[in-house]
């Protein structure tokens, strides 16, 4: 065996090792779920449990540091660091003094602070968001106004703004208000129809806070929430003030065979994502909430305004998860849960809160493979205190097959920027629901399948689960939407063939193929009949202007189809702004769509006046067809124009 085949070998045996640690742990949290009371009830067994869980997480996720804290009736519970958050200078996590990213759990401070107003009368939630914004304004795209019940719950029907979400520097830290009248995401649908989880949708909230207090966000948040919770250790600022900053995690990627340190991940739109916590002080703000509003001697809402805003505001069906103000319905095992997850390229964080049981839940990564963790983390925690006890495995009826045929089809999320050229993300991912010989729905995403069988009309349960997923038809009994059962902050929306991404992707491959041979053959053959000295009869053969022409709209798609390629091999890029390579690119569609008109025209000539034989009219006239499509799939993918 040679070295490198050795090294190989040692990898695979370590990520093996790894993922089989992780499965022993999380297993053997499921074993003994069910000797534990219900809810966690001694400090020393749940950090057992949290020392193998997040251990072998670490290990398997190739994460650098995590913290957790846990509270109980009132009080914290349990708090603990792992790993590191410096690993160059060997510094460890410590629950009550490391600051970590948490993403946007940030937003429930926004609506906190939302709540407080409302509290005090200067809000309401059903009014017009545009009563309260002075400078900016929402557009009247439909008859129905945006209000602050429609931002709260995501329905306000935005499309979705990721340019520019992330910066590299400070420079981009521009007020509120500015930053919203650069980036007003569009009114794509009506609000209150569907949820589409909308970052700016929060920051036009923050927006709103900063015009009835008269004071900044960082101001409002530190007056009203932060200091009177006890939270010294939070912050919204960026970089971390400086008394802070010895104490904030880095991020760290792994790759090679180690870890890397990341930059510091600005957020323009701080209040959405950019808060920094330690697990103890974010264990204040989970006590307060589960307090009806109280911690210690202080609130910051009373009881009335904390049943409101737990309490459900909007559900796409009966049998989906709800939207609570601002809270995400994270129910699980027949437990109520409401809580909230956030994430940076770095940071992956989830808070969760069991409000009947006095019980919150918090966890941060400092590494990207938190994204696997803190999913995982939640589920073992439910499992281990909250079991569902057990669970009914569904069989489908015998006559289920023909009746959920019209629910096969393609779906995808309605979350993605329609008028943008960041609608190409939404090429990647459709759900794909399928029908299978025993009368079951599967639904695909990638590698992952689930089997789900009909419960009610337009509700299925998983086979050997307690999810659920729901669908929407319009009044001819078409399906129009699907719904997965906990996740309301979205829906997915049925696509036609002519949307689907596969078609997309498919003929984009035809149509370079095409393109790629036009591109050399035309010029090969005109070096060969030079070279043997073959001379064409001008009437049986295209006009040399309009083979230039579809040859020259040819190279342009292909040099289009390769920077971009080039330009956006990391497609997450797009966050920190338009790079300049892509803006130069954006011109060469236009130039092709010129020369195709040019095309549409020879096309014409060459069939009136029957110059060329036959297959040379022919193929002119498929690359001419190939061309117009192109160009209407770069107009449907916003690339045809300089669309940012």
């Amino acid at each position: 065996m040679n070295e490198r085949s050795g090294m190989k070998l040692k990898k695979q045996v370590v990520r093996r090792t790894k993922g089989f640690l992780l499965v022993v742990a999380i297993c053997t949290s499921v074993v003994f779920a069910q000797e534990s009371a219900l809810g966690p009830t001694d400090p020393a067994e749940l950090e057992a449990f949290m020392d193998g869980l997040i251990g072998a997480q670490l290990e398997a996720y190739d994460i650098a540091g995590a913290t957790v804290s846990v509270v109980k009736d009132g009080d914290l519970f349990f708090a603990k660091g792992y790993g590191y958050a410096d690993i160059d200078e060997k510094k460890r996590v410590i629950a009550d003094e490391t600051i970590f990213r948490i993403g946007s759990i940030s937003k429930l401070f926004v609506w906190t602070a939302i709540m407080q107003l409302v509290e005090q009368g200067k809000l309401d939630l059903s009014a017009d968001i545009n009563t309260y914004l002075t400078d900016l304004k929402i557009p009247d795209t439909y008859d129905k106004p945006v209000t602050l019940a429609h931002l709260m719950t995501h329905t306000a029907g935005f499309e979705d703004h990721v340019i520019g979400l992330f910066a590299r520097d400070k420079e981009r830290l521009l007020p509120l208000g500015e930053i919203l009248a650069q980036e007003l995401p569009a009114r794509v649908r009506p609000p209150g129809d569907v949820a589409s989880y909308s970052n700016h949708g929060t920051g036009i909230a923050a927006y709103v806070v900063e015009q009835t207090s008269g004071l900044t966000w960082d101001e409002y948040v530190e007056q009203n929430i932060l200091a009177p919770l006890g939270m010294e250790q939070t912050t919204f600022r960026q970089p971390v003030p400086e008394p802070l900053a010895a104490a904030a995690s880095k991020g760290y990627s792994y790759g090679g065979g180690e870890f890397h340190e990341g930059d510091f991940e600005y957020v323009p739109l701080a209040p959405v994502g950019a808060a920094g916590t330690t697990a103890t002080d974010l264990a204040n703000f989970m006590i307060a909430h589960l307090q009806q509003g109280q911690f210690g001697d202080t609130s910051i809402l009373d009881s009335a305004t904390v049943r409101q805003m737990h309490g459900a505001l909007f559900c796409h069906t009966p049998d989906v998860n709800p939207m609570s103000h601002g809270f995400i319905d994270m129910s699980m095992n027949g437990q109520w849960v409401i809580g909230h997850g956030g994430s940076t390229f770095m940071f992956n964080s989830t808070m969760a809160l069991l409000p009947e049981h006095g019980v919150g839940l918090f966890v941060s990564y400092n590494s990207p493979g938190g994204e696997m963790a803190v999913g995982k983390v939640y589920e073992a925690f439910m499992d281990r205190y909250y079991p569902a006890g057990e669970i009914q495995t569904l069989t489908p009826t015998e006559n289920a097959k023909n009746q959920l045929r019209r629910f096969v089809g393609s779906y995808r999320a309605n979350r993605y920027a329609h008028r943008r050229l960041a609608k190409l993300a939404a090429v990647f991912g459709p759900v794909r629901v399928i029908l299978t010989e025993e009368g079951a729905l599967k639904t695909i995403t990638g590698r992952e399948t689930t089997r789900w069988i009909e419960t009610a009309p337009l509700t299925f349960r998983q086979e050997d689960g307690l999810r659920t997923l729901a669908f929407r038809e319009d009044e001819k009994r078409r399906i129009t939407h699907m719904f997965l059962g906990d996740l309301p902050i979205i829906a997915f929306e049925r696509v036609g063939l002519t949307e689907m991404p596969a078609v997309h992707r498919g003929f984009a491959i035809v149509a370079t193929i095409l393109f790629l041979a036009t591109v050399v053959f035309l010029p090969a053959a005109a070096l060969v009949r030079r070279r043997y000295g073959v001379r064409l009869d001008p009437k049986s053969r295209v006009p040399l202007v309009a083979c230039i022409s579809a040859w020259s709209a040819c190279l342009l798609f292909v040099v289009f189809a390769v920077g971009l390629s080039f330009v956006m091999k990391n497609p997450t890029e797009i966050v920190y702004g338009i790079p300049l390579g892509l803006k130069v690119l954006l011109v060469l569609p236009v130039l092709a769509a010129v020369l195709t008109l040019g095309e549409i025209v020879y096309t014409v000539i060459i069939w009136r006046s029957r110059k060329g034989r036959t297959c040379g009219r022919i193929c002119y006239t498929v690359i001419t067809l190939t061309c117009i499509v192109v160009l209407w799939q770069l107009n449907y993918w916003n690339l045809l124009g300089f669309r940012y």
